[in-house]
C-alpha cells in the first residue's frame, strides 16, 4: 500500500496525516506523488498512525519510486 492508500484506509485526510505526524500538508501531498521521500522520523512516526512496522512503510515507499 501507498501512503495515500494507507491514510485513505485509516480515513483520514492529508491534513490530519499531516498534523498526526508533525509536518505540512504539502510534505504529505510531495511523499504522496513520489517527489520526495519522508526521512525516518516520519516513518516511524507513520508506522505509529498506521500501525504497520517501519520497514514495510519503507520498502513500500521505495518501491513506488522506482515505478
Amino acid at each position: 500500500m501507498s501512503i495515500e492508500s494507507r491514510r485513505k484506509a485509516q480515513g483520514m485526510t492529508r491534513r490530519a496525516l499531516a498534523d498526526a505526524i508533525g509536518t505540512y500538508e504539502k510534505v504529505v501531498i510531495r511523499w504522496e506523488a513520489s517527489k520526495t521521500s519522508p526521512d525516518e522520523k516520519f516513518l516511524r512516526r507513520m508506522s505509529m498512525v498506521f500501525g504497520c512496522p517501519v520497514d514495510e512503510l519503507r520498502f513500500e515507499i521505495l518501491g513506488e519510486q522506482k515505478r
